[in-house]
């Protein structure tokens, strides 16, 4: 497996585990809903197995995260011309002559440095693999926009 496969699935299975919380959210206040056309579950009550979804989102997306890598990209880096644009020879960003950079582009991940970058998103309930998985995302939405 790819570490960004397992990025991938893993940003899935956490987006998929919201929808489902949505859905029976709404679900719930609308009980005289019928939504049995085509209903793929069979005898089981997609309200009834929420739990049960939101646990096994959370547990495979928690394995996939094992194999990420822990170094990510510097959240100081961010604003950066250079950001997202590769390591030099010397394992610092091409940039780091051209604007005498002292900042090292990768760092350990931690919740506390993420949590800025995550601004909008409440965090205090998620684990700290949730909260990387959201921090790569939004790095990754910050390179796509600098391309």
């Amino acid at each position: 497996m790819s570490k960004e496969g397992n990025y991938k699935m893993a940003v899935a299975l956490l987006r998929f585990k919201s929808a489902y919380h949505e859905l029976v959210a709404a679900s719930k206040e609308l009980p005289d809903l019928d939504v049995s056309q085509n209903y793929p579950f069979y005898i089981l009550d997609y309200e009834e197995i929420e739990n049960a979804v939101m646990q096994w989102c959370t547990v495979q997306a928690d394995k996939l995260m094992k194999d990420l890598p822990d170094k990510v990209d510097n959240p100081a880096c961010i604003k950066c011309q250079y950001f997202g644009k590769g390591l030099g020879p010397g394992g610092q960003c091409k940039g780091h002559e051209s604007i005498d950079c002292k900042l090292y582009p990768f760092i350990t991940f931690s919740r506390e440095m993420a949590i800025p970058v995550l601004t909008g998103i409440d965090v205090t309930e998620m684990n700290d693999n949730t909260v990387q998985l959201l921090y790569l995302r939004r790095i990754e939405e910050c390179k796509g926009a600098k391309k």
